[in-house]
């Protein structure tokens, strides 16, 4: 998953890459966070994170974006969108 340059993210050249059950998070072009993602046991769209369980990664229904919830649900939010190019480019 990478970040729509269209998007107003808080920070430049942002991004997540996903790889079966970890995440790796880039700030501006730089690795920031390697986590471990855990399946929440209620949705198959839901995931928290081994290293720090109060951060969720929610799917879309589509699986074609998802929000980084920090904290809990305290209000600090990531939202992403997949870019197909990069997908069809990998595969």
């Amino acid at each position: 998953m990478l970040y729509d340059p269209t998007d107003t993210l808080p920070y430049n050249n942002c991004y997540i890459i996903l790889d079966k059950d970890s995440s790796f998070y880039y700030r501006e072009g730089k690795l920031e966070e390697v986590r471990t993602m855990v399946k929440e046991e209620y949705s198959d769209h839901a995931f928290t994170f081994k290293e720090k369980a109060d951060d969720h990664i929610l799917f879309s229904s589509d699986y074609n974006s998802f929000k980084l919830s920090r904290d809990n649900y305290d209000g600090l939010y990531e939202y992403f969108i997949l870019d197909k190019e990069y997908v069809e480019n990998s595969e």
